[in-house]
C-alpha cells in the first residue's frame, strides 16, 4: 500500500504541479532537497514492491526475503 501511495503521489505531482515538463521537474528535484529525497525514497522501495509479493518471498526464501528488507530500511 505503501508503494502505491508513493506512485500515486508522483503522478500528482508530475500532472498537476509539473505538468510532465522534465526541464521543471529536474530544476524542481536539484532545487529542492526534499524532492530529492523522496525520490531516492521512490527508488529504494522498488526492489521491496517487487519483491514483496507471495511468489517472489516463497521464490527468494526464509532466509534472503529478510535480508532485502533490513538493507533497505536501513539506508
Amino acid at each position: 500500500f505503501a508503494f502505491f501511495y508513493v506512485c500515486v503521489h508522483l503522478l500528482m505531482y508530475l500532472t498537476f504541479d509539473q505538468m510532465y515538463d522534465p526541464v521543471a521537474i529536474y530544476a524542481d528535484v536539484i532545487k529542492r532537497p526534499y524532492i530529492t529525497v523522496g525520490t531516492a525514497g521512490l527508488l529504494m522501495m522498488i526492489p521491496l514492491a517487487i519483491t514483496s509479493t507471495a511468489a517472489m518471498v516463497r521464490r527468494l526464501g526464509p532466509k534472503r526475503w529478510p535480508f532485502l528488507t533490513i538493507c533497505t530500511s536501513n539506508a
